[in-house]
């Protein structure tokens, strides 16, 4: 009797972490979806950013601490940064669902290319010297929850079509 209670405990110590390991392969498989690839990239560029050295966006740009589950949005160890959901396509694609500007003195308008990051659920671009006006196309982001883009220099009103982004919890 002893023997199967131990096999029990064992079964069931075992389970977490075969769950962890396979929800951890599904996500070495995933790629970044290219549009968010290269959206990312032409904002980096035009902004004159670079990422920290943890975040591999030379390669794969969802990979490392872009989707370790530890390690969220708001920690002021990475800025810039990212976040993704590799759950997309069977877990073969991961979109851009969070994107960290903060308070890095950049400086000029909002690239275009921000705008088709149609996952994005959180957005934080404050404390910078963002110039121009907010763009209609604002309105893509119909997941956006928390959008931060105060302290910037923009100027004209915000644009109506924010209200298509009906999930938006905090501006």
């Amino acid at each position: 009797m002893p023997t199967c209670l131990l096999l029990t405990v064992w079964f069931l110590l075992c389970i977490p972490g075969s769950l962890h390991m396979v929800a951890a392969q599904n996500k070495i498989g995933a790629t970044t979806h290219p549009d968010d690839k290269k959206a990312l990239n032409s904002i980096f560029t035009a902004w004159k950013i670079r990422a920290s050295r943890e975040w591999n966006t030379s390669g794969e740009l969802c990979s490392g601490v872009a989707i370790d589950d530890n390690i969220f949005i708001d920690d002021k160890a990475y800025n810039p940064f990212i976040k993704c959901d590799c759950t997309f396509n069977n877990s073969t694609i991961c979109r851009i669902t969070a994107l960290k500007v903060y308070a890095l003195d950049v400086v000029g308008p909002i690239p275009p290319q921000l705008w088709t990051l149609i996952y994005l659920t959180n957005l934080n671009l404050a404390q910078n010297y963002l110039t121009g006006s907010i763009s209609p196309a604002i309105g893509n982001l119909t997941r956006m929850e928390w959008l931060g883009i105060g302290l910037n220099n923009f100027s004209g009103p915000i644009p109506a079509e924010i209200g298509t982004c009906t999930k938006l919890l905090k501006m």
